[in-house]
């Protein structure tokens, strides 16, 4: 798994799909620094949106609400 994982990051600018990278600062499983750098080469279009107070599963936060109609205005923005 974490050769397939090196593999995806090695070719992220050669990614041309429209991509939401959804962080959070405070993810205990997740290393916030290396989704941002990840987001950062990506080839195609990215949104990068970062969620400071919230842990890991975003759509199960109390703020779930905020994430997930951000996440719907960004799916409905790629058919405008």
């Amino acid at each position: 798994m974490m050769r397939i994982q090196a593999h995806v990051h090695s070719c992220a600018n050669s990614y041309q799909l429209p991509l939401r990278m959804m962080v959070s600062d405070s993810d205990q499983i997740c290393d916030a620094k290396a989704a941002k750098s990840f987001a950062q080469r990506w080839g195609g279009p990215v949104q990068l949106a970062v969620y400071p107070e919230l842990y890991h599963e975003l759509m199960n936060e109390p703020e779930k609400e905020t994430v997930i109609g951000e996440l719907i205005q960004w799916m409905n923005a790629l058919n405008d």
